[in-house]
């Protein structure tokens, strides 16, 4: 059972998970829904993943591709939940009618998603399962279309907590067995979430709108970050840090550690070529569940957030999506009703 994996959903994260893991002897069963069966057609017709970039090459069989998320679960100890953040919500229901005790569901990113993961298996099912997400997905990565390919064209270390924060421990004694030297604990679930990395796309992006926009190949490492847009990223890690100081929280990466990674990327991130339009998620996905959550936290502990809400204004006028409606915040959350310490105690 522990050399057995479910990795649930199969796009860029999926497949760059289920690759690495199948290269590392585990037994990966890979799931997506039905409506997504052009992703996991190349997998079943290859029977694995061609891993190809300059970090890690290979072939990795996958034992088991399935749209049944029952039988992707099934005798499985770990499961990583790697689909986009809108799914969270339905998915966490239907895995609280199949979740056994001992399993472990881990986020990798999680966008805050443990908490909806950890109340919809105490309301349906109220099983012993330990949920626990990344404050950063580890990898850089795109999945080939049409092909069993996907490009790692990085691989990255992450703060994880679990919820209840007192199994963080339990977490990375079970990562080290997946993933050795490539977790760290932090305080809980709600330091990760904060602390999320993708604060900084969404900026650069909507101050990057024209260059995307004009069609040309948009490589945000070489051309986005200009002294003027990480004017813009301090302000809103201020923001972030006056909110993390309110809950006595920890700065998990810093406005300086962000400064020296935009301004001195390494040769593989030069590569990466995205976004390519403005509906990518680094809008799509980080504006509603990563720069919202952080706007209705501000609210909820009376700590003004006008940077964040500005991009948050822009990115809704650009994609004509009202993000403050559609974001993960603290009502969605079930977490309105807490302030400071009970916030914190809450997340154990």
């Amino acid at each position: 059972m522990e050399n057995i994996v479910a990795v649930i959903g199969a796009g860029n994260a999926g497949y760059a998970i289920a690759s690495e893991l199948g290269l590392k002897g585990f037994k990966v069963k890979l799931y997506d829904d039905k409506k997504f069966e052009s992703n996991l057609a190349p997998v079943r017709n290859s029977g694995g993943i061609k891993i190809i970039g300059s970090r890690i090459q290979g072939f990795a069989k996958i034992y088991f591709v399935t749209n049944e998320l029952e039988e992707a679960i099934e005798n499985t100890k770990y499961i990583f939940i790697c689909t986009q953040a809108h799914a969270h919500e339905g998915l966490s229901i239907k895995l609280a009618k199949l979740i056994k005790n001992g399993q472990l569901i881990i986020l990798l990113p999680g966008y805050w998603g443990s908490v909806i993961f950890y109340n919809n298996i105490r309301i349906v099912n109220n099983k012993e399962v330990i949920i626990a997400e990344s404050r950063t997905f580890p990898y850089a990565c795109s999945r080939i279309e049409g092909k069993a390919e996907v490009n790692i064209q990085m691989i990255s270390n992450s703060h994880i907590a679990a919820i209840p924060a007192k199994e963080t421990t339990y977490i990375i004694s079970e990562m080290e067995k997946i993933y050795p030297n490539r977790f760290y604990p932090a305080n809980n679930v709600l330091e990760v979430a904060i602390n999320a990395s993708g604060l900084f796309q969404t900026a650069m992006s909507i101050l990057s709108t024209s260059y995307i926009e004009s069609g040309k190949d948009f490589y945000h490492f070489k051309q986005g970050y200009t002294p003027s847009v990480l004017k813009v990223l301090k302000a809103i890690w201020t923001e972030k840090n006056e909110i993390l100081s309110k809950l006595k929280l920890s700065d998990l990466f810093t406005y300086k550690n962000l400064k020296a990674m935009l301004l001195q990327p390494t040769p593989e991130q030069l590569t990466i070529k995205r976004p390519n339009n403005m509906n990518h998620r680094y809008i799509s996905e980080n504006c509603p569940y990563r720069l919202v959550p952080m706007h209705s936290l501000g609210q909820i502990l009376d700590v003004p957030t006008p940077v964040t809400d500005s991009l948050i204004q822009l990115a809704s006028i650009i994609n004509d999506i009202d993000y403050f409606k559609k974001g993960r915040t603290m009502c969605k959350l079930g977490l309105s009703a807490f302030k400071d310490d009970k916030l914190i105690k809450y997340f154990g």
